[in-house]
């Protein structure tokens, strides 16, 4: 069996070289692995990362380059590499084990499903802070095996290609993500309501190295506020009107609570202090999609200004889908 294993990168050379390490030593006999590296840099930094590994390695590697700034339009055009019947999607930050891929498509083939998703360990370096320990930006929950999913993330997936549609009537990823994140999320949770089967599978796990940069209170706090927009404009902007007038009616509440808890938790325990102003943060996120207000917190925007009124990104690169 064929599958195409697909990394977007950006200006991470040494996270890919040692990703594209633990892919050249898979222990998968009976399938045959190419890789697909889409390359987010306009100046082509990761070309020579590709060269110099397929120079000292017998696994087939395709290098490519989306210019577009992006997440969407990179993995739209991993996309369009594709050629074999299975694809899997990892990040350029992350490292997996010898039996990774035979543990997805043993997942896979038992649940008869249609995208197997495995778990993304995050290390935090030495000397974290202690409110980090913990923290759902760092620590996420386990499903167990075999759990259905109606969304997921392209940081440990495994997809049969069929799954995402005919030629003409194919999947892509949403530009209006691009900039902001959560294009997975909205790929995944379409690809569910298409009627496809999304399980999880604990054992194949992906390992990720958190940087120094995130261990501050105002990344997290940034992070929750996009999750919180993402997930409104994901899942609440398609339920029915009654639902999401009641979410909305429920959100101020929320955000009051946990702003009038801040002062209290702050003296007696820092830890579950960043835990309640993420949550804080994320309904606020929540809040401003709710409002209308057209303004998102553009993470992924590459710039110095990052929260603005966001172009669709429509009109730039048609073919992107």
């Amino acid at each position: 069996m064929r599958v195409d294993v697909c990394i977007a990168t950006y200006r991470r050379p040494q996270g890919l070289r040692a990703l594209l390490e633990c892919l050249a030593c898979q222990e998968a006999p009976n399938l045959l692995i190419r890789v697909v590296v889409v390359d987010n840099d306009p100046e082509q930094s990761a070309r020579p990362v590709v060269s110099s590994f397929v120079a000292s390695n017998q696994l087939e590697v395709t290098y490519d380059v989306e210019p577009q700034p992006g997440l969407s339009f990179v993995r739209n055009q991993a996309l369009r590499n594709v050629t074999a019947d299975y694809f899997a999607f990892l990040d350029d930050d992350e490292t997996v084990s010898k039996t990774w891929l035979v543990t997805m498509f043993a997942a896979l083939e038992r649940f008869q499903a249609d995208a197997v998703f495995g778990p993304v360990h995050s290390a935090l370096p030495a000397g974290a802070p202690q409110w980090a320990i913990g923290h759902p930006s760092f620590s996420r929950p386990a499903s167990v095996t075999g759990t259905i999913l109606t969304h997921g993330a392209t940081g440990n997936v495994l997809v049969r290609s069929k799954s995402l549609g005919t030629t003409e009537n194919r999947l892509w990823f949403n530009p209006q993500f691009a900039a902001t994140g959560g294009e997975d999320s909205d790929f995944f949770s379409r690809l569910h309501r298409s009627g496809a089967k999304l399980v999880s599978c604990n054992e194949a796990a992906a390992f990720e190295e958190v940087p120094l940069e995130r261990l501050s209170v105002i990344w997290v706090c940034r992070r929750a506020f996009r999750g919180g927009q993402g997930y409104a404009r994901v899942f609440v902007a398609r339920e029915t009107f009654l639902s999401r007038v009641a979410w909305f009616l429920r959100k101020p509440l929320e955000l009051l609570g946990g702003a009038m808890s801040l002062p209290l938790l702050r003296i007696f325990s820092h830890p579950a202090y960043v835990r309640m102003l993420s949550r804080v943060c994320s309904a606020a996120g929540q809040l401003s999609i709710l409002l209308g207000t057209g303004v998102y917190y553009q993470e992924y925007a590459r710039g110095r200004y990052r929260t603005r009124p966001m172009d669709d990104g429509t009109t730039t690169k048609k073919n992107h889908g």
